[in-house]
């Protein structure tokens, strides 16, 4: 199986204003950050907008507090302030977006206003913005970030459209859930049996009985690995390749949030990939669509640079050919 090197975010179904910036729109950022603004000689610069209708108090609250990011945005997941308190100029935090880890240090934040970080990874030297203007009915989000560094002169077309499917893909999340009432109370207490099954499924390394919670047509991704299997078969194969590859596969269910008929799951993922020096364990979001009773999609979120780091692989390693 080939290792994919960055994350394809899930679509969101939400309508969004996305465009590249404008001067106009530049220069309106700019004002609203107090003159902060993202590198604007660099070779890719993406933007995205929302209304959002809900109160600056919440929207500002989900987008500052950002070990609860999972919980509404698995596809950066993990994500983890490592300096304590209100977000400032300043904070450290580490996340995963388009499946590379990054650790930013944040430069500006105007509350309700703008947040702005550096995010460089991987060669590439990004500055990311954020802005937030109060309007009736609702709150305006924008985002725009710029990429710069070698790796995106070498494909400014395709770091192009990376970053703008993951800028849409965010603000169009945040609209959504905000929309909602924000990650906080969809909280559930009580776990959905359906959860449960597929904990206790995958811990047993049962692939025929985590089959049968899906629908004929289900589909099982794991966005880290890169691949995607169809149906009750198709789980039970991406089972047994997993514990065929990882000894003491095992998941420890942390939280559970639901969106009617969608439930996202924070995780811990553990193992001992064979011939790993170390075991791993680290935190994993699952979405799943449900239709009926049914699964009708599975889609799980980690960072695979931080499973082959913990585990005492390089960078490069690929599982062997079978």
């Amino acid at each position: 199986m080939e290792i994919t090197k960055y994350l394809a975010a899930a679509a969101t179904g939400v309508a969004i204003v996305a465009a590249l910036p404008t001067a106009a729109s530049a220069h309106r950022s700019y004002e609203r950050c107090g003159g902060t603004t993202v590198d604007r000689s660099a070779p890719v610069i993406a933007r995205a907008s929302v209304f959002v209708r809900a109160s600056e108090d919440l929207t500002w609250r989900m987008h500052t507090a950002i070990d609860e990011w999972e919980t509404w945005i698995p596809e950066i997941v993990p994500a983890r302030q490592s300096t304590p308190g209100p977000l400032r100029p300043g904070s450290v935090f580490d996340w995963s977006p388009q499946n590379m880890t990054v650790t930013s240090t944040v430069t500006k934040v105007e509350p309700r206003r703008c947040t702005a970080w550096a995010a460089p990874v991987n060669g590439i030297d990004g500055v990311h913005l954020f802005t937030f203007e109060k309007v009736r009915g609702g709150v305006v989000v924008t985002t725009e970030e710029s990429w710069a560094g070698k790796p995106v002169q070498a494909d400014v077309p395709g770091f192009q459209k990376l970053l703008q499917t993951g800028l849409d893909d965010w603000v169009g999340r945040f609209k959504e859930v905000a929309e909602r009432g924000g990650p906080a109370r969809n909280e559930v207490r009580r776990t959905p049996r359906i959860v449960g099954d597929w904990l206790r499924y995958w811990n047993a390394g049962d692939g025929k009985r985590l089959g049968s919670l899906f629908t004929p047509d289900g589909r099982y991704t794991d966005h880290s690995a890169g691949v995607t299997f169809t149906g009750p078969a198709g789980v039970a194969q991406w089972v047994a390749t997993t514990v065929g590859g990882v000894d003491d596969v095992h998941g420890d269910l942390r939280q559970v949030h639901r969106y009617g008929d969608r439930i996202v799951l924070g995780w811990t993922f553990s193992g001992h990939v064979k011939g790993a020096p170390s075991a791993f364990r680290l935190p994993a979001v699952t979405v799943l669509q449900l239709r009926g009773n049914r699964v009708v999609s599975n889609d799980d979120y980690y960072s695979h640079a931080d499973l082959l780091a913990r585990s005492g692989l390089p960078a490069d390693w690929k599982p062997p050919a079978n």
